[in-house]
């Protein structure tokens, strides 16, 4: 949010600036995906040593069959996809519900972003660390995620592949640098 800050050369003394050291989201990349299974529409160079922190805004997501999975795997130096070492503590919420459901990966090759394709969501993830988390939402009976989601792999990753369980899924996602102080 811009702030006033002096400037002896404004006739009032003040002017709007971005506040200094303050951190600002850069766009990184915009991009479309389309992918049926186990094949998968990658987005490679959008994780740099430029930024730790990174905001994945999925602007909209649609399925097939609203029965996919939205399934993300980290991508390598190489560049390769891992396949290995990924953890979950999430949980769903459906409208009308009082009652959340735990899920974790099917397995530990990637992370199942939702059981139930047709919606959107902010994702952040830590570069240093591998940690992606944040809410995600199904309109497919109005289910709301809280994903925490980490890959103890180690680091070395340069993007991020998007692929669907069993159909095509296909969507828009914007990727944001998190500007360092």
């Amino acid at each position: 949010m811009p702030k006033f800050v002096a400037d002896s050369s404004e006739t009032t003394g003040l002017k709007w600036a971005a506040p200094a050291g303050g951190g600002s989201l850069k766009l990184v990349k915009r991009g479309t995906f389309s992918n049926v299974a186990n094949t998968g529409t990658t987005f490679d160079d959008v994780f740099t040593s430029t930024y730790v922190s990174y905001l994945l805004n999925f602007e909209f997501v649609s399925a097939s069959t609203l029965t996919d999975d939205l399934i993300f795997n980290l991508r390598t130096t190489g560049p390769a996809t891992r396949t290995t070492n990924y953890k979950s503590a999430s949980g769903s919420l459906a409208a009308g519900s009082t009652t959340s459901t735990y899920f974790g990966a099917a397995s530990d090759d990637f992370w199942q972003l939702s059981t139930r394709t047709y919606g959107g969501g902010y994702l952040w993830f830590n570069r240093t660390n591998n940690q992606l988390q944040g809410p995600y939402y199904s309109e497919a009976n109005n289910e709301y995620y809280d994903l925490q989601l980490s890959n103890g792999g180690g680091g070395g990753c340069i993007g991020f592949q998007l692929k669907s369980s069993s159909s095509n899924i296909t969507g828009q996602i914007s990727v944001y640098g998190l500007a360092q102080a």
